[in-house]
């Protein structure tokens, strides 16, 4: 559970420092909850998230509707700042890749992405998933974080499992558009009404994370991030990005590649269900003596 102060307070998720109560808010409709704001960033975090499960019975939140207009127009930003900042024949991962539609698109234009998400169906990148508690030491060039910093129940942890895969963090996540925001009601992205963004950040704030993981911060001030270990990783913002090259897609050998696992899943479906049908049958026989 959360630390608390003296005040019975929790104490601030960035810096470890106080906070203050900040607004209330009723989630999911029904549930009335503290808003808290860290009194050295304006970072803006719940009280402790016990809706989480019930807020997540949907896998993609259904209020967002802009998930597949998002994940077409990320597909060339990615593969520009990829351009600019890192090898473009690395190895990539979508961390929180949902339903495997961005891996899809970047894979289809030439970008080598696995998805890992244990909350979502796979259903655009079948076959290619990552599980990063088995990872065995894998690091990738660059990993993207879109919309999953505002999940967090605890960033500092979660952000540094994600530094044990890569140097280099890619991610979106809106910025408090004012420090004085008290109103849930007036900034769209708090969502009390589904629940599942319990996390708010400012550029101090990201900064303060930058700094725990000995990281540089660039933004672009609003909704785009990056986190780097990597002092070579040029500034994404800086300047206007190159237009995404043009690279041979994946989409013939991961069609190759898919049906190879099709077929060896089927068979394993026969050979256990072959199995079962024996196990049956003897018994049966069995029963008839």
């Amino acid at each position: 559970r959360i630390a608390r102060t003296m005040a019975n307070l929790p104490v601030s998720k960035i810096t470890g420092g106080p906070v203050e109560p900040w607004f209330r808010a009723r989630v999911l409709e029904k549930y009335d909850v503290q808003y808290f704001r860290c009194i050295e960033t304006g970072f803006i975090q719940t009280e402790e998230p016990y809706w989480l499960a019930e807020a997540y019975a949907d896998h993609v939140n259904p209020l967002d509707v802009g998930y597949v207009g998002r994940n077409f127009g990320l597909w060339s930003f990615v593969a520009s700042v990829i351009s600019k900042c890192v090898r473009p024949d690395g190895k990539f991962l979508d961390y929180g890749g949902g339903y495997g539609m961005l891996v899809r698109l970047l894979r289809d234009n030439g970008y080598d992405f696995l998805r890992a998400d244990p909350y979502c169906p796979n259903l655009f990148a079948t076959y290619f998933d990552f599980d990063p508690a088995n990872s065995n030491g894998r690091r990738f060039e660059l990993l993207t974080a879109f919309e999953v910093f505002e999940h967090m129940p605890e960033p500092i942890h979660e952000v540094g499992k994600l530094f044990d895969l890569t140097d280099t963090i890619l991610f979106s996540t809106e910025l408090l558009p004012r420090l004085d925001l008290r109103d849930p009601s007036e900034w769209y992205y708090f969502g009390p009404e589904h629940g599942q963004h319990i996390a708010f950040y400012t550029v101090p704030a990201l900064q303060r994370l930058a700094e725990r993981f000995e990281a540089v911060l660039h933004t672009n001030g609003a909704n785009l991030h990056m986190l780097t270990r990597d002092r070579a990783v040029p500034n994404p913002f800086d300047g206007p990005l190159p237009p995404a090259p043009a690279r041979a897609g994946f989409l013939q050998s991961d069609f190759e590649y898919a049906k190879s696992r099709s077929r060896e899943g089927q068979a394993a479906h026969h050979d256990a269900g072959k199995q079962l049908s024996d196990k049956r049958f003897k018994s049966s026989e069995r029963d008839l003596r």
